[in-house]
């Protein structure tokens, strides 16, 4: 090869690197965006007159998420964010794994079943979330990971 072939072909090697690295998505993290709902339920309570308001029992929480598009989640968990601050492996209160391919999804409640997905230790429960305290729920879909910060309550 010439000198003027060698230098043509490390033009188009060079800019072929650029445009890969400035205008596709090929050398960025993969992100998934999350959103959270959050909605107070109150016991039921019954009316004894009509017209009569119902009294408030205490308030648990509802949690939703809701991604950006339709994934096949391989994790979920749910932390304190307080304590995953000081402790890389801070203790889930809601841990699920996938040991195989799952349904693709696009919200999901939390403690609630996913298909193809299994709790981490086998026989967990999800544990009960607390009005305050800020929570941190990371998921995983493969090289896709994504994460949210939530309170319920105050």
């Amino acid at each position: 090869m010439t000198r003027k072939e060698t230098g043509l072909v490390v033009l188009v090697l060079a800019l072929g690197a650029m445009y890969a690295i400035y205008f596709t998505d090929w050398f960025k993290p993969k992100v998934i965006h999350v959103g959270f709902t959050v909605r107070p339920v109150y016991a039921a309570a019954a009316r004894p007159l009509p017209f009569q308001p119902r009294t408030a029992g205490p308030a648990t929480y509802s949690v939703t998420f809701a991604m950006d598009r339709e994934y096949r989640l391989t994790a979920v968990q749910v932390v304190q964010a307080d304590m995953l601050a000081t402790n890389a492996n801070a203790p889930a209160l809601w841990r699920l794994t996938a040991p195989g391919r799952t349904v693709p999804i696009k919200g999901f409640a939390y403690a609630a079943p996913l298909p193809g997905m299994m709790p981490f230790l086998p026989g967990a429960e999800p544990r009960p979330l607390q009005p305050g305290v800020n929570y941190r729920l990371l998921v995983e879909a493969g090289r896709y990971r994504g994460q949210c910060d939530f309170k319920v309550g105050q």
